[in-house]
């Protein structure tokens, strides 16, 4: 069952997608097509097409990229619907969607950075630009390594995600206050609108491509990205340091590693 635990106003793009994709759950389960292979067509059309108009480059082959990117999200919720009407959700189907995912996401960065269609602010810079976003992004990914150990907590895993622990700590801990409504955003992007735009590529990148600003974009993710990974850091030295802090989230990690 498609769901959202958390509604804010940039959710409805999503609803659209999972209202479109149960149109096609019921025909793909009528065809007999399995899950996997609604993946595998998804990412080999999907790439295909998508990394062929974003290596165009131009505002027009941008938007038509942006368009197929869409379609194969719809197709995303799809396979895996479909894997769960059909009862055959296995390892491999994961592993093929999650993966499939990544690769398709940097595909497209990849494509955007090797463009020299691309204009707007900064364009000359677009590649050096790209370049420092994707070491900031790993480092983003290596820190939630770290607190991934420490919460025993991953998106799509295992039983608690970041968006349970809203609820976790509330149930544990009582009233959030500011700092644990902030320390929690920077884990659970998703709770408010202001922080899903600036910490999710996606959004961002839609828009950058909307107003021909790719460029300038990726500089805006730059700072957003490296601004989360320092709180994450800092989160983790707490927890590490066994210092007192008045943050809840981080008193709960502490336990959690213990």
């Amino acid at each position: 069952m498609f769901y959202f635990k958390h509604k804010n106003i940039l959710n409805i793009l999503q609803h659209l997608q999972v209202s479109i994709a149960r149109i096609f759950v019921p025909i793909f389960m009528y065809l007999g097509i399995s899950p996997n292979s609604v993946t595998l067509l998804r990412f080999v059309i999907g790439v295909s097409f998508a990394t062929y108009y974003f290596l165009s480059g131009g505002y027009a082959n941008n938007l038509c990229g942006l368009l197929v990117a869409f379609l194969a999200t719809i197709f995303d919720f799809v396979d895996g619907e479909l894997a769960r009407k059909t009862n055959s959700t296995s390892n491999v189907g994961k592993f093929l969607d999650e993966s499939s995912d990544q690769i398709f996401m940097y595909m497209i960065f990849l494509s955007i950075f090797l463009s020299t269609g691309n204009g707007g602010l900064f364009s000359t810079s677009i590649r050096e630009i790209g370049i420092v976003f994707l070491v900031i992004h790993a480092f983003t990914l290596c820190l939630f390594e770290v607190i991934n150990s420490m919460l025993n907590a991953r998106l799509s895993s295992n039983a608690l995600s970041y968006e349970d622990l809203w609820a976790v700590l509330f149930d544990k801990y009582g009233q959030l206050n500011f700092q644990d409504r902030v320390s929690l955003s920077m884990l659970d992007v998703h709770k408010y609108s202001v922080t899903k735009i600036f910490f999710t590529v996606s959004y961002l990148l839609i828009f950058g491509i909307l107003i021909d600003q790719i460029p300038l974009i990726f500089l805006i993710l730059c700072v957003t990205f490296l601004f989360r990974s320092i709180c994450l850091y800092i989160g983790i030295i707490l927890v590490k340091s066994k210092k007192y802090t008045n943050i809840k989230l981080i008193n709960f990690a502490r336990e959690r590693e213990l």
